[in-house]
């Protein structure tokens, strides 16, 4: 009777002992769950502070429309082109010029958004009414081609005049075509070179280029393979897409030793 009575109590005893076992790795485990929550509630504070400061707005309060440009300018040279975009719209719309052929030239070539004609054609006209010479250039290929707008190649050219007399550097080499085809004009080879030596002389690559082409093809002047090759030399010196014309063209003149030594 005493033998079965102690059987009992080490039962008894030993069930307690696993009881206060469950009882303990349960309350641990509940632990370690709340800090994990903790630690995730924490981490997700973080996030939301660093996301805060991403996208914390540039206060431009006060600032002059070409302050706000310059600022933009100074993140475009950083490649953010989102933030950029925003200051030269806000700039622009205070009135500054550059600015305003700035948008004009986001939204006609494309580069960073779909080509919105119509709104290029709004900032253009804008910038050109305060004298702007790049912006008058790039309301002329609107109106030279019909984007967002009625084609006029007479008005066309006769924007590309104007850019030229305000000192753009593109502005004359499509003057220079213009003529050269017949576009809004009368077809004038002498016209169009002295307009692709003005451009040569302002250094733009594809007028310098031009002008190489006619003194080759003794167009509008007198033929000179020298000077040719002199100035599709200069313009292939731009080893992209617009200085390609040029080298396939100084790439000719040598393989047939004209005006140049031959080297193929």
């Amino acid at each position: 009777m005493e033998i079965k009575l102690m059987n009992h109590r080490i039962l008894a005893l030993l069930t307690a002992f696993f009881l206060l076992l469950s009882l303990s790795a349960c309350s641990t485990s509940n632990d370690e769950t709340v800090e994990s929550t903790e630690e995730t509630a924490n981490t997700s504070d973080v996030t939301e502070e660093t996301t805060d400061e991403t996208t914390e707005t540039i206060d431009t309060e006060g600032m002059t429309g070409e302050e706000i440009y310059n600022l933009a300018l100074e993140y475009q040279q950083q490649g953010d082109m989102e933030t950029t975009i925003s200051l030269m719209e806000q700039s622009a719309e205070l009135g500054y010029a550059g600015a305003q052929q700035i948008m004009g030239e986001f939204n006609q070539s494309g580069d960073y958004a779909d080509p919105d004609y119509e709104t290029a054609l709004y900032w253009d006209e804008l910038a050109v009414a305060q004298g702007n010479a790049r912006a008058m250039t790039n309301l002329g290929i609107l109106y030279l081609n019909g984007y967002g707008v009625e084609q006029d190649e007479e008005y066309a050219l006769d924007l590309f005049i104007q850019a030229t007399e305000a000192g753009d550097s593109k502005g004359p080499r499509y003057a220079g075509e213009c003529y050269e085809n017949g576009i809004g004009t009368e077809q004038d080879y002498e016209t169009a070179v002295e307009y692709y030596q003005i451009a040569y002389e302002r250094e733009d690559v594809t007028g310098t280029y031009d002008l190489g082409r006619m003194y080759e093809n003794g167009t509008g002047i007198q033929q000179d393979y020298e000077m040719a090759a002199s100035l599709y030399e200069i313009a292939a010196e731009r080893n992209d897409h617009i200085g390609a014309d040029a080298q396939y063209a100084l790439g000719r003149l040598y393989a047939e030793g004209l005006g140049v030594e031959q080297d193929t």
